[in-house]
């Protein structure tokens, strides 16, 4: 199995240095991640529930397609390859939204690209990252989140489109 190395970055995210994806978990590093939330024209998003194999919130509901960035990749190159390999998305429109930081020690610390894509076209999801996909209105996500499990990152990214993004043009 080849190793996967990520960025290790401070709290300004600059490098720190190359580290192997086993060593950022273990050890709960910064590191670089990209966050898509995809919506359909009618406004819904795309909400996922994660596989259990996942290394960090296996079973979780998810809000938004992304990952960690690999080591060498810019940030927007991350989130075209993570559209493309989990939802099919060939040439994604993405729309860069807002840089956020999620810093929770005993969970996990992450300094992310936030971006939006209005996505039509038939999934083609990524059987070993995503077990199931479906577009909800926003009302219904802001339900599923009172009752499921949802990535508490993802949570935190949503909330924050609300308040600045949602509904203005």
């Amino acid at each position: 199995m080849r190793q996967e190395y990520v960025y290790h970055v401070d709290e300004n995210d600059k490098v720190l240095g190359k580290v192997t994806r086993k060593e950022m978990r273990e050890k709960n590093l910064l590191h670089r991640s990209t966050f898509i939330l995809v919506f359909n024209t009618k406004g819904e998003l795309l909400v996922h529930k994660r596989t259990m194999t996942k290394d960090i919130f296996p079973g979780y509901y998810a809000l938004c397609v992304g990952g960690t960035v690999s080591y060498g990749e810019k940030y927007e190159e991350s989130a075209y390859r993570e559209a493309q390999e989990e939802i099919g998305a060939q040439d994604a429109d993405l729309k860069f939204l807002f840089k956020f930081k999620f810093d929770n020690p005993k969970i996990t610390r992450v300094y992310g690209y936030v971006f939006s894509l209005i996505y039509n076209r038939p999934l083609k999801l990524q059987k070993e990252e995503l077990a199931y996909a479906t577009f909800m209105p926003i009302k219904e996500v802001k339900e599923l989140m009172k009752k499921e499990s949802v990535c508490p990152d993802d949570i935190e990214i949503f909330n924050k489109y609300l308040k600045e993004f949602h509904g203005k043009k």
